[in-house]
């Protein structure tokens, strides 16, 4: 099953100059992080306006795949705290659930850890607000709604997955199905 994000940011107006690149910029961001958290879009398309940047994300997988990893570990016979630290760092309990291998430079412990993938409903709000956060602008300021620096001050924030809506940990930025009242008729 895959999924539609819409993601919307109101700012105040942006300059001229810096629209085409800053969406160009917010969706190469979002691609790269989708693809990383290995939910990439089928299709992603961005929109400027002078007070809006808007992506768009269709056929993003519901779920991550599992992840299986392989980590080795001390040598046979090493000291007491290295392996437990090893177990420790690996989420094991004890050495029974490790492997021993002859590498050709001894015998070692390896342990295969199984991690489920994630809902993309609980890995896209992160990515996301790292993608927002990590947009360059030639000139960027803090705003007092957001520990975030940003062109100008945004207003609110359209989050969606799936007609949804997503929650993003923007500090005091307005979250939600809908954009705030501005105040203006534009």
């Amino acid at each position: 099953m895959s999924g539609e994000l819409l993601l919307e940011l109101l700012s105040e107006e942006i300059p001229a100059r810096m629209q085409r690149r800053a969406i160009e910029d917010l969706t190469g961001l979002v691609r790269d992080k989708l693809a990383a958290a290995e939910i990439p879009a089928a299709t992603l398309s961005g929109y400027v306006t002078p007070r809006r940047l808007t992506l768009i994300a269709g056929g993003i997988p519901g779920r991550q795949p599992d992840r299986s990893e392989e980590r080795r570990g001390p040598r046979l016979g090493a000291p007491p705290a290295a392996l437990d630290g090893f177990l420790r760092a690996a989420g094991l309990q004890s050495l029974d659930q490790c492997e021993v291998r002859d590498t050709g430079r001894g015998e070692f412990y390896f342990a295969k850890i199984e991690r489920p993938g994630g809902a993309a409903r609980e890995v896209l709000p992160e990515l996301l607000r790292a993608a927002i956060a990590e947009l360059p602008w030639p000139k960027s300021m803090r705003y007092p709604a957001a520990s975030l620096r940003w062109v100008r001050p945004l207003v609110s924030v359209v989050s969606l997955f799936d007609g949804v809506v997503l929650p993003l940990p923007l500090d005091q930025v307005p979250v939600g199905a809908r954009r705030a009242a501005t105040g203006s008729s534009r």
